[in-house]
C-alpha cells in the first residue's frame, strides 16, 4: 500500500488551518482485545459454565452481559443463573 502524498495529492485551503489529502486509501480497521479477552470461552463444551463474582451489582450486570454477547458472537446459546452465594453463573447451553 503506497502512502506516499506528492503536492499533487493535496489541496491546500488558504483562510484554514486544514489541508484537504486525494487519493490516500483507508486503511484496514483493526481489531480490539477482544479476541484476546473472550477467547477463553471459545473452548467452553455445551455444558460448561464460568463464575462472575458479585461485586459492584452494575459493574456484575454489565460483565454478563458483556460474556453473553462474547458467547452469541462465538455463535453459543447461554444461560444465567444467580447462585445461594450471590455469584452468577453462566453455562453454554448449546
Amino acid at each position: 500500500m503506497n502512502t506516499q502524498v506528492t503536492d499533487a495529492d493535496k489541496v491546500e485551503m488558504e483562510p484554514s488551518k486544514f489541508t484537504i489529502y486525494k487519493n490516500i486509501p483507508i486503511p484496514p480497521q483493526k481489531r480490539w482485545r477482544r479476541k484476546q479477552k473472550w477467547g477463553f470461552l471459545k473452548e467452553m463444551e455445551v455444558g460448561d459454565s464460568i463464575i462472575i463474582d458479585e461485586g459492584f451489582l452494575q459493574h456484575t450486570k454489565k460483565e454478563i452481559v458483556n460474556v453473553r454477547a462474547a458467547m452469541h458472537r462465538f455463535g453459543f446459546k447461554c444461560s444465567q443463573r444467580q447462585q445461594d452465594d450471590h455469584t452468577f453463573r453462566v453455562w453454554r447451553t448449546a
